[in-house]
């Protein structure tokens, strides 16, 4: 398989990373800044966003469910 066909095959998908300093949890950050990201997503012909959470993120679990993660 060629190094262009590797890519085609992904190039709708894309892997976040993201992160809220503690301080300015609870102020609707995260939900801006996802409700922007599926936006682009949206525009760029991304279908498929892909992320971790660690496991105890409980307030991380919560916007990536929110947004059907």
């Amino acid at each position: 398989m060629s190094a262009d066909r590797g890519v085609n095959r992904i190039k709708h998908s894309a892997y976040i990373v993201a992160g809220i300093l503690k301080e300015y949890c609870g102020q609707g950050i995260g939900t801006s800044l996802f409700n922007k990201l599926m936006e682009w997503a949206e525009r760029n012909g991304i279908t498929r966003l892909e992320l971790t959470v660690m496991t105890n993120n409980e307030r991380a679990i919560k916007l990536y469910k929110k947004f059907g993660f």
